[in-house]
């Protein structure tokens, strides 16, 4: 099968890898999309992904992915052919996965089966998060349930409320979905986003952010006032954004939520360790697919708002190119 493989820092290429195996406790999948993530890929390819290590190379990209089973292993309980699932991924010998998204095949986990049997599998702890997508979703755009659910599962641990002013750091699509969960699903008393890419400062005016600061065009400083926000969350993984960020946090009431990945080679703030205002935990998007699949059906979310591009996967270069010049938001691979 085809697959996008980083080779070595900087060099991706689409080549022949063995195709992934059937398990007792796994389901093979044909990959209709993949995402390219903006953020984690991105620092994948460029080798600034936090603990990176260059004996991760080659690996094959790519985590915001769907597909359609097309055989279960003889244990599989809880997927059958057919179904259309979140996160499949090509775990190949001779090949690392990071996490194999980009491939024309993938496998999901049977974890529920396999923890009922009292049997360890290889890469359980990703079960979970392989949901089957209802009929009703466009397998396409569905790729996005994977970005709506983790940043709404943390939304409601980072417990945000209508009364409280918020700023999002970072305009991309991360920094978008924030600003559409936080302004018009639970409607916070005001929602500033602070960024510089033309078409995230174009999306933020749509979803409604009551203050737009163009760092382009705006020195950071000339900003809100200190202690202005009970929330602020980065979705930048800067030194200057962090640093404005902390001092823009409410007193001791305010929470910093650092969402963001950091580059390998980005320099330590102290504040971010020692500062009792910064929350850390991670997603757990699995608790929230229901939800969010309704808030689909109720037109509350459009999965489709920040697709701007789709390509075959020998053309993932151009994709990147395009987010590389900030010229695009989400971009779909389709490996088949």
């Amino acid at each position: 099968m085809k697959a996008a493989v980083v080779e070595s820092k900087g060099t991706l290429v689409v080549r022949d890898v063995p195709n992934p195996r059937l398990e007792e406790y796994t389901a093979l999948v044909r990959i209709i999309a993949c995402s390219i993530c903006n953020g984690t890929d991105h620092k994948l390819m460029t080798g600034k992904f936090p603990g990176l290590l260059d004996a991760i190379y080659p690996t094959i990209l790519g985590h915001e992915s769907v597909g359609t089973v097309i055989k279960c292993g003889k244990k599989v309980r809880n997927y059958q052919a057919g179904d259309v699932v979140l996160r499949p991924q090509a775990h190949v010998d001779g090949i690392n996965s990071h996490w194999g998204g980009l491939a024309q095949f993938g496998v999901v986990v049977d974890s529920r089966a396999a923890e009922e049997d009292g049997v360890a599998v290889a890469n359980a702890g990703i079960g979970p998060k392989q949901q089957v997508v209802p009929p009703d979703i466009d397998p396409l755009y569905a790729t996005q349930l994977i970005t709506y659910k983790e940043i709404w599962s943390y939304l409601k641990k980072l417990d945000v409320q209508p009364t409280d002013r918020v700023i999002i750091l970072g305009t991309g699509p991360v920094g978008l979905t924030f600003l559409n969960f936080v302004k018009n699903v639970i409607k916070s008393y005001e929602v500033y986003i602070v960024g510089r890419r033309e078409l995230g400062m174009k999306q933020a005016r749509i979803w409604g952010a009551d203050r737009r600061v163009d760092t382009r065009r705006q020195l950071m400083d000339q900003g809100p006032t200190e202690g202005f926000f009970q929330v602020v969350i980065d979705c930048a993984g800067t030194e200057e954004m962090n640093r404005f960020g902390i001092s823009s946090l409410h007193w001791e009431t305010a929470k910093y939520a650092p969402y963001a990945l950091w580059d390998t080679d980005a320099p330590a703030i102290e504040e971010l360790r020692t500062d009792p205002r910064v929350v850390e935990f991670g997603p757990s998007e699995e608790d929230v697919h229901e939800e969010v699949l309704q808030m689909v059906r109720d037109d509350i979310l459009d999965l489709s708002a920040l697709i701007t591009h789709v390509f075959p996967l020998d053309r993932i270069q151009e994709g990147f190119d395009l987010l590389e010049a900030r010229e695009a938001h989400k971009v779909i691979i389709t490996p088949n």
